[in-house]
């Protein structure tokens, strides 16, 4: 099986592609300004061989804001007690239970909620993956949860911490992301990325997350399931989740070193 991650940025952002041959346990990655029909052919060339794809960017906005910006819309009203819900979709709210639940573990202060999709700079990159997902379906309704589609949604750094892989400063720090691929690589069994072309200035974080997401592709594709938001205690309301998007994240338990053994 072959899976592939991508970084996705804003148009004129830096987006990481990385790609691994599981057989082989080989891997490339590219960081740079890729236009969306080179993404495209990456994604379905990967299905096209039944394996996945993960892309670190929401696929969708809160169904509170969906619903606020449609009222404005076509009401010119929008009836609000708290902006709370408009900026979180409920996938957000599972991430930063299970990244609060591991907090303690793990060094250094962060914080457990990922970026809304609607205030956090990142919606230019939302509205980029939607175009991305859109051509992907091929006319067929978005699948958002990923489950049918093979492309699902994922959040690399917690997806680390789930893994119990002190993240420091890796977003910042170049020294941090060699460490955090090294580890990556050592209880995995995958030899380091190798890089195509030339890394974009600062680019050393795409790299680690778009690597990240090629594993999280194969977590869900060997999972049986387990990720998916249907089995989430408590009970999910799965309308809403279909609609807003679902980051995938290892099951409780996963380790790095089960994908050593695939």
């Amino acid at each position: 099986m072959r899976t592939l991650g991508i970084d996705l940025a804003s148009t004129a952002g830096s987006t990481g592609i990385c790609e691994i041959n599981w057989e082989s346990r080989t891997s490339w990655v590219e960081v740079g300004r890729f236009q969306d029909g080179l993404l495209l052919d990456r994604v379905r060339e990967i299905r096209a061989s039944q394996g996945w794809s993960s892309i670190d960017a929401p696929f969708g906005f809160p169904a509170a804001f969906s619903r606020a910006v449609a009222a404005w819309c076509s009401e010119g009203a929008v009836d609000l007690d708290s902006d709370h819900d408009i900026r979180r979709r409920l996938s957000d709210a599972y991430v930063a239970r299970r990244q609060s639940a591991i907090k303690s573990t793990l060094p250094g202060g962060w914080n457990p909620w990922p970026l809304s999709s609607v205030v956090d700079l990142i919606t230019p990159s939302v509205i980029r993956c939607a175009r991305i997902l859109t051509l992907v379906s091929d006319g067929d309704p978005v699948d958002r949860i990923g489950l049918r589609s093979r492309v699902v949604e994922a959040y690399p750094i917690a997806a680390l911490r789930a893994w119990g892989v002190p993240t420091d400063r890796y977003k910042r720090n170049k020294a941090d992301c060699e460490r955090v691929l090294a580890h990556l690589c050592e209880h995995t069994d995958l030899r380091p990325p190798q890089l195509r072309g030339k890394l974009a200035s600062g680019g050393d974080d795409d790299v680690v997350d778009a690597f990240v997401c090629a594993l999280l592709a194969r977590v869900v594709a060997t999972a049986g399931g387990a990720t998916d938001p249907a089995f989430v205690d408590p009970p999910l309301d799965l309308e809403v989740v279909r609609s807003e998007g679902w980051i995938h994240l290892p099951p409780a338990g996963h380790r790095l070193e089960d994908l050593a053994l695939l």
